[in-house]
């Protein structure tokens, strides 16, 4: 199971995952971004999955297309035969403008063996997406994944239909109850979650041993400015998603 490698061990530093891959420097959830996270030494990258039109679990963030690609609408309008050949690199930079959208069958096979994948569930039929995401998963033996989402039914299909993957919750500090550590636990474990996922800032030392005394690791999301690293560390949280894994990585190392 996943927590194997993502519980940090006494003495060592939290696992650091790109937050779409080194988004900072490439296009967001494109295969330059999750190579060049590699490149740089991230052990484990995070993605975002949508549903298409014809279900096929797409790498994307957004449920619309207007802002990373070159297409327009709704994700889940089109088929991916529509999809595939939309530039997803060009409103980075031009010279990304190679980048297409991939599905998560084909990020998995990139990673095998170089990386593990966080997959975030974003948008469609929770169970679409369960069903989906594990036959991604067994069309790579050996692949090392997780799943993460802040939709509750989903983290529950996940948990029905890929027993054994762990799944974590996502969630923010706008919610109500974000700052209330029994309530955050209590409610991961009511869904079946192996962990938690909160916005960085809810991580603090007293909240990391809370979680850690209940046997909940813990994995943020998304710090990019390393003070805020070196406190996260400090306060004992196991993972730490960033989008520049390269200043993470020699932080916290």
């Amino acid at each position: 199971m996943v927590l194997d490698w993502l519980e940090r061990k006494p003495g060592c530093a939290p696992l650091i995952i790109a937050h779409r891959g080194s988004s900072g420097v490439a296009p967001e959830n494109t295969i330059a971004s999750f190579a060049l996270a590699v490149f740089q030494g991230a052990a484990a990258v995070e993605c975002d999955v949508v549903l298409s039109a014809d279900g096929v679990p797409v790498v994307i963030h957004d449920t619309t297309l207007d802002r990373t690609t070159s297409g327009s609408g709704d994700v889940a309008s089109l088929t991916w035969s529509a999809l595939a050949g939309l530039d997803a690199g060009s409103w980075k930079d031009p010279k990304f403008g190679s980048e297409r959208l991939v599905r998560l069958h084909d990020l998995l096979h990139r990673a095998n063996g170089r990386a593990r994948v966080v997959i975030e569930l974003k948008a469609g039929d929770p169970a679409i997406l369960a069903r989906t995401t594990r036959e991604a998963i067994e069309a790579n033996p050996g692949v090392e994944a997780a799943v993460i989402s802040f939709m509750p039914a989903v983290v529950e299909a996940v948990r029905r239909v890929i027993p054994d993957i762990a799944v974590g919750y996502l969630y923010s500090r706008h919610w109500p109850w974000a700052t209330d550590h029994a309530e955050v636990i209590s409610r991961a474990r009511a869904i079946g979650a192996h962990f938690v996922s909160p916005e960085y800032s809810l991580a603090t030392q007293e909240f990391c041993s809370f979680a850690h005394r209940a046997g909940v690791p813990v994995s943020v999301w998304t710090c990019n400015d390393p003070d805020s690293m070196r406190n996260l560390a400090d306060a004992g949280v196991d993972a730490i998603t960033t989008d520049w894994p390269d200043i993470a990585i020699r932080t916290v190392a």
